[in-house]
């Protein structure tokens, strides 16, 4: 089962989003025009290697993609970490004691950032952060010209029941569309850390999508929180069953949280001049 397909299971439980006035779509309409050219398609080229219970290792390869939010005008990329990892959210959900009996490996091996207009970027992950899911990839040669973005230090917080716009990008099959939904606020979770959830519930599951205020104040980026499986007492069946919500969730990442993990990002080293 794709990560996709997972998500699509655990957010469906969480319901669809609530009418939303005339006045917050007319809203809504504004931000998507305004944003979705800072949101792209990240496309990676991963290496496999499995092997379970002392059999030889299975190696395959495959082409993923997920939706990036470009936070800088030379391509900076914030996505979530999991969309580069598929193997991760599996070795998440198993139990105690069966980590040494199976064995995942995944090496990504080409990236390029698709933008709005269709042109490819050939680019590299930068940075990991698996405790906040995030990932941040650069293109490899400067831009020539400035790309659209947001600007994490102009973020606002918001509120139980508040209205969020998120834009996202559709997959392949729709030609990789930009698109936009109206969500709520649903819960403020304070601890470990701040972050918001809504009542998001697409089939894209949303990873790395941007959500703004309808006045076009950035809020956060929406990632995968996930907890391991023996941390909530069931393994593998259990986190993908019943115990789902209680092993991950996506969830609203507050835009200081994403700008706090890009300020470890290695500047670009400009061309030297003679």
């Amino acid at each position: 089962m794709s990560i996709r397909g997972i998500l699509f299971i655990a957010c469906v439980a969480a319901g669809v989003a609530s009418a939303q006035s005339p006045e917050t779509v007319e809203q809504a309409r504004a931000v998507f025009k305004a944003n979705k050219a800072a949101v792209v398609t990240v496309e990676l080229v991963i290496k496999e290697k499995m092997s379970m219970f002392g059999q030889a290792s299975n190696e395959s390869e495959s082409k993923v993609s997920g939706t990036g939010t470009v936070i800088a005008a030379d391509g900076l990329t914030v996505m979530s970490l999991t969309a580069t990892d598929p193997n991760s959210m599996f070795a998440n959900m198993m139990p105690a004691g069966m980590d040494d009996q199976f064995d995942m490996d995944s090496e990504v091996t080409d990236v390029k950032i698709i933008l709005d207009d269709g042109a490819e970027l050939p680019s590299e992950i930068l940075l990991r952060d698996r405790d906040l899911d995030l990932a941040f990839v650069r293109p490899k040669a400067k831009p020539e010209a400035e790309l659209a973005h947001v600007d994490l230090a102009d973020s606002v917080d918001v509120d139980i029941l508040d209205s969020v716009v998120i834009l996202d990008r559709t997959g392949k099959v729709a030609n990789r569309a930009a698109s936009v939904v109206l969500a709520r606020v649903a819960s403020l979770v304070e601890k470990p850390r701040r972050f918001y959830m809504t009542d998001y519930a697409q089939s894209t599951g949303g990873l790395g999508a941007p959500a703004f205020t309808p006045e076009g104040k950035l809020v956060g980026v929406l990632m995968l929180r996930m907890i391991r499986s023996n941390d909530h007492g069931g393994g593998m069946m259990s986190a993908l069953g019943g115990g789902m919500q209680d092993s991950m969730a996506l969830i609203l990442l507050p835009a200081a949280e994403v700008q706090e993990g890009a300020s470890q990002a290695p500047p670009r080293e400009e061309a030297k001049t003679e």
